[in-house]
């Protein structure tokens, strides 16, 4: 066990007391004091590498959404040149159509009565149609041929002469005008 023996007047002993007391309050202030500094530096430092961090972050996204937006963009304008190219094909396309129905009809106006078509060919690029038929009569086939002839649509038509009376088989090449494959809409 530990004894204190104190050998100071009273007096004095208020007095050490007093100076004890004012050390160690002078002690403690001074500990919060640097305790309260090394503790604003920590956050001050801390602070500056988020801020670094938030700052690298964010460039890092800026350079992400870039590139995304670079992407989005080229993505875009490779389909819409790819949308271009197939317009393009289309329009070759549906420029190259025949449209059959019309194509037929006119062509059917030229055939009087009498005659009956057995084969048709047509080759829209060349233009030459080739029919095959017969016609019942000398007439009727004499007939065929003026209006093949006097049709706007054809331009060169040749009917092989027959002394046939009746039932004449015939095979004949014309080629049509380019009039003829165009339509109006």
């Amino acid at each position: 066990m530990n004894a204190l023996l104190n050998f100071l007047p009273n007096e004095n002993r208020t007095e050490v007391q007093k100076m004890l007391i004012g050390v160690v309050v002078s002690k403690s202030f001074t500990f919060f004091a640097v305790l309260l500094a090394i503790i604003s530096v920590s956050l001050y430092g801390i602070q500056f590498l988020f801020n670094q961090e938030i700052d690298r972050i964010t460039t890092e996204q800026n350079t992400v959404q870039a590139q995304f937006e670079g992407s989005k963009q080229i993505d875009v304008e490779s389909a819409i040149k790819s949308l271009n190219e197939q317009t393009k094909r289309l329009t070759v396309i549906q420029n190259s159509y025949v449209y059959w129905s019309v194509s037929l009809e006119r062509l059917e106006t030229v055939i009087p009565e009498g005659i009956l078509i057995s084969g048709f060919s047509i080759d829209s690029e060349t233009r030459l149609v080739t029919l095959t038929g017969e016609a019942q009569t000398r007439e009727s086939y004499y007939e065929f041929g003026k209006a093949l002839q006097a049709s706007p649509f054809i331009e060169m038509a040749g009917l092989p002469i027959s002394l046939l009376k009746s039932d004449i088989k015939f095979s004949i090449s014309i080629t049509l005008t380019p009039e003829f494959f165009s339509y109006e809409t």
